[in-house]
């Protein structure tokens, strides 16, 4: 008990487990304290089959630590000697139960990574899957907030189970496949969705394990503030991130370093730019999609390095003009620009008929009194018909946008951005 007394003296199995169990978990089970051959007889009468316990046992692997000789010693005190591996298959074996979705060419591959440090390069391989299992382990079967047999209890329990096993997967590239990147095997998509990251942050394990290999992650409406932002950082290789929908007051440090980056979403935050925050930005060069609706961005971001963009969604972010170095470099014709519920104080002034002309022709803003001013809109009017549009048509031509290829393996419902 909590004074560290026995709770009952020796005896069987169920019985002492009806005594170790609190008074009302025990009720709910349905059993006296003193029922344990019921309780026996009860179990014996449901064992679970192979194909419900296999997977149970798969889920909570006990794996034999790696050789340590810091700590290790055979007995009588004496030095061990490091094993060994005289048998490539063994190898072999052991890396297709670290990855067992790897074909036979994948797992030679990894050992042939590994020269003739194969046997250390497992093992090391072996020692971060354990260490990720046990910390995570340990953090799902903390006390929960309410008692863990009521449905809040299970609840919570259920929930952090499921992000330690998604992140498992993660790991084993056993999970949705990620978008495909040179050099990166089997990439992989974590989806986290809905989680409450902002509450589980505070004591979930931090991922120390090299999650390289994972190109996509979702983490929309996960109730994330600025400070663990550095969740981000072992994902170091991502080319697809969605935030939507979190606390994010400021651009994240983290996010601006994530330099592979093609596909960003920030939407429904409160993100106000700053001088660093444009900075940031500025330095993912490799952007196709950037949305930002809906934060109060007030400062335009700055996209004069991002040559590939191909859409960006900056309505309702408090802005008065376009983002910067929109038309310092050609763009292409299918681009879509999206600054609607805007005030619009500031035109660019461009050449009209030129390709900055209409690149300004078709960009996506309100027109109706209080967003933009009858001069300001009799000017870009102008503008749109040097191009040859016409001027009084509320939206540009819906044609361009949808022979575009920007949405292109972007296949998730998270990156539609509608016209």
């Amino acid at each position: 008990d909590v004074q560290g007394l026995d709770l009952h003296g020796s005896d069987e199995l169920d019985s002492v487990l009806l005594h170790a169990f609190p008074d009302a978990e025990r009720k709910t089970l349905g059993y006296e304290i003193n029922q344990g051959t019921q309780l026996r007889e009860a179990v014996r009468r449901a064992p679970l089959s192979h194909d419900k316990l296999s997977p149970i046992l798969l889920e909570n692997p006990v794996r034999k630590p790696a050789y340590d000789p810091q700590i290790m010693r055979l007995r009588g005190g004496m030095r061990s000697y490091l094993q060994r591996t005289a048998d490539p298959q063994l190898l072999r074996t052991r890396v297709q139960s670290l990855y067992p979705g790897f074909s036979e060419a994948e797992v030679q591959a990894l050992l042939d990574g590994f020269g003739d440090t194969a046997e250390r390069g497992v093992s090391a391989r072996e020692a971060e899957f354990n260490q990720l299992n046990n910390a995570f382990q340990k953090w799902v079967n903390q006390p929960t907030q309410a008692s863990r047999y009521s449905t809040e209890g299970m609840s919570e329990w259920t929930s952090k189970n499921d992000v330690y096993k998604a992140i498992r997967r993660c790991w084993q590239r056993t999970g949705p496949p990620g978008v495909e990147a040179p050099g990166i095997v089997r990439p992989q998509a974590l989806n986290l969705d809905g989680v409450p990251l902002g509450r589980y942050l505070a004591t979930m394990p931090e991922l120390t394990a090299n999650f390289e290999h994972v190109t996509e992650l979702s983490l929309a409406n996960a109730s994330m503030r600025n400070e663990q932002a550095i969740f981000l950082r072992p994902f170091r290789q991502l080319r697809q991130l969605n935030m939507l929908e979190n606390r994010l007051t400021e651009f994240p440090e983290e996010i601006g370093n994530l330099r592979m980056l093609t596909a960003l979403a920030l939407d429904n935050n409160q993100i106000r730019l700053t001088e660093a925050g444009v900075t940031r930005l500025r330095g993912l060069v490799r952007l196709n999609l950037l949305r930002l609706s809906n934060n109060p961005l007030q400062l335009p971001p700055d996209i004069s390095l991002m040559p590939k963009l191909q859409a960006l969604t900056l309505d309702h972010t408090q802005l008065n003009t376009w983002p910067t170095g929109y038309f310092g470099q050609p763009r292409p014709r299918s681009i879509y620009l999206n600054l609607e519920f805007n005030v619009l104080t500031q035109i660019p002034d461009v050449a009209p008929g030129s390709f900055r002309a209409e690149l300004l022709a078709r960009t996506h803003f309100t027109r109706t009194e209080g967003w933009i001013s009858p001069q300001n809109l009799e000017r870009i009017k102008v503008y749109i018909e040097s191009v040859g549009l016409d001027p009084d048509r509320p939206y540009p031509p819906f044609g361009v946008l949808d022979s575009s290829d920007w949405m292109e393996g972007l296949t998730d419902q998270a990156w539609y951005v509608k016209a």
